[in-house]
């Protein structure tokens, strides 16, 4: 997907794998966003361009989409990466921000869950955050309890 050319491309290193960031800038407040599985961070574009005259914009590409890198493992893809990765991405950038934390998160499906559960593990580092038809699974799924057949 074409992105405006003043957009940046940024990639940044977690444990075993490495996320693709995309910058529209902005001076104030940061926002972050997380995309819906089987799409990217560039899918947000109108939406950030909007948000770029009040916020500073970073969208991130999930694990194993967009230009961020595969992991591998057994464990690589279960829920809990998700929100592991969101909270990395969120603390390199924080310091960069005007408050030291993401002002404005917003994630669409399993992106929106996975911003609430990072915001649930570490809610001092988000302002607020806003789910976009979010996935909804019960407790036992999410650790990973569920029976397999």
């Amino acid at each position: 997907m074409p992105l405006s050319p003043h957009v940046k491309r940024r990639r940044l290193s977690l444990p075993g794998v490495e996320i693709a960031l995309l910058d529209w800038g902005g001076d104030g407040p940061l926002a972050l966003l997380h995309h819906a599985n089987g799409f990217c961070g560039a899918l947000f574009e109108p939406i950030a361009e909007s948000l770029a005259s009040h916020f500073r914009v970073v969208a991130m590409d999930a694990r194993g989409h967009g230009d961020s890198s595969s992991a591998s493992g057994p464990e690589a893809y279960h829920w809990r990466r998700f929100p592991e990765d969101i909270l990395g991405v969120a603390r390199a950038l924080a310091p960069e921000a005007p408050d030291g934390r993401v002002a404005l998160a917003i994630g669409h499906s399993f992106g929106g869950t996975s911003m609430i559960a990072a915001a649930g593990i570490e809610p001092g580092l988000f302002e607020r955050v806003v789910a976009i038809d979010p996935v909804v699974v019960p407790p036992e799924f999410a650790r990973g309890d569920a029976a397999t057949s």
